[in-house]
């Protein structure tokens, strides 16, 4: 079973993907950040992301596509682009078939470290020690996209098991 985590942004968009080999045991297929250039118009920013998840889904064909649920602050603009770049995600999700599943911040965190109080430093640590990955992370969001990924296989895709 293949899972793809997603932090969505346009500026940052971390991405995840980790085989489940057997069990609780997980390979990490592919990680990182599409970042577009931020003065680029929406659009142009939203194609890049495209186009880059698109390679994903091409190459590794996510069964389940994960993404963090979006919380909404005061800023009107944020929540709006960040709904586009969401919007992307789940087009893709549903052009190449795959289950979708979203979680909010707190459910990421207490599937991953125990607690909807932990900080980016304690996912980044959990992460790291359940996929026994030494290399340091590109950034937060892409250890959150792979934290998102772990969520999804600990409250759904275990029930399937």
């Amino acid at each position: 079973m293949i899972i793809l985590g997603v932090d969505p942004g346009t500026i940052r968009l971390g991405y995840g993907l980790i085989n489940v080999v057997r069990g609780n045991k997980f390979q990490i297929l592919a990680s990182g950040v599409i970042a577009p250039a931020p003065k680029k118009p929406i659009f142009e920013r939203l194609g890049q992301i495209l186009q880059k998840l698109e390679e994903i889904f091409l190459l590794h064909k996510p069964n389940i596509v994960s993404l963090e649920k979006s919380f909404y602050g005061t800023n009107a603009k944020t929540a709006i682009s960040l709904g586009e770049a969401r919007g992307v995600v789940l087009s893709l999700a549903g052009k190449y078939e795959s289950d979708f599943q979203e979680f909010s911040p707190l459910s990421v965190k207490q599937s991953i470290t125990g607690s909807g109080k932990a900080d980016k430093e304690q996912v980044q640590k959990m992460v790291r020690m359940i996929l026994n990955y030494d290399k340091d992370f590109k950034s937060a969001d892409e250890s959150d996209a792979l934290a998102i990924a772990l969520c999804c296989y600990y409250r759904v895709a275990s029930r399937n098991n």
